[in-house]
C-alpha cells in the first residue's frame, strides 16, 4: 500500500515543483496548490524517511539472522561430525561385540566340555573309590583270614611243640 502511496504522490510532487519553478504563481488556487503539493511532499518525504528506517531495520535483521543461520549451521556441521564420529564408535563396538560374542560362545562350548570331562572324571572316581571300597573290604577279610591262620599256626605249632617233647620222651625201638 504504501508502494502505490508513493506512485500516486510522486507526479504531485512533480507538478508541486513546476509550480514552484513557474513565475507568477501569485494567486490563491495556485498558492492553495502549492501549499497542498508541499504539504503531500512533506509526507512523502516523512513516508520516505520512516521506509529507509524500516529498511535499515530489516537489512540489520537480516544481517543478524544471517550471523545466526551461519552458527547454526556451524553447529551443525559440528554435531554431524559427532553424529558421525559416534557412528563409526557404534560400527566399532558393534564388532567388538560380535567378537566377544563369538568368543562367549567358544568359552561356552568350552565350558560344557569341561563340565563333561569333569563329570566323566567324577563318574570314574566314584567308581574308583566303590572298587577301592570293595577291595577294603576283601583286604579285611583277607586279613582277618590271615589272623585266623596265624592263630591256627601258633596252636599247630605249639601241639608240634608237645610232640616233640612226647617224641624225644619214647625211646626210639631197637633194631
Amino acid at each position: 500500500m504504501r508502494k502505490h502511496s508513493l506512485s500516486c504522490l510522486l507526479p504531485i510532487a512533480l507538478a508541486g515543483f513546476l509550480l514552484i519553478a513557474t513565475p507568477g504563481c501569485e494567486n490563491k488556487a495556485q498558492k492553495a496548490e502549492l501549499q497542498k503539493t508541499k504539504e503531500t511532499l512533506a509526507q512523502v518525504e516523512a513516508e520516505r524517511n520512516t521506509l529507509t528506517a524500516e529498511v535499515a531495520k530489516i537489512t540489520d535483521t537480516l544481517k543478524n539472522t544471517k550471523t545466526e543461520l551461519e552458527t547454526m549451521l556451524q553447529a551443525r556441521d559440528s554435531l554431524q561430525k559427532e553424529a558421525d564420529t559416534c557412528k563409526a564408535k557404534i560400527t566399532e563396538m558393534d564388532s567388538s561385540v560380535a567378537s566377544l560374542t563369538k568368543e562367549a560362545a567358544d568359552a561356552k562350548g568350552q565350558l560344557a566340555a569341561a563340565v563333561q570331562e569333569k563329570d566323566a572324571a567324577l563318574a570314574k572316581a566314584n567308581e574308583a573309590q566303590t572298587l577301592i571300597d570293595q577291595l577294603k573290604a576283601q583286604v579285611q577279610e583277607q586279613a582277618k583270614k590271615v589272623e585266623d591262620y596265624a592263630a591256627q599256626i601258633k596252636k599247630l605249632q605249639g601241639t608240634l611243640g608237645e610232640l616233640k617233647k612226647l617224641t624225644q620222651s619214647i625211646a626210639p625201638p631197637a633194631a
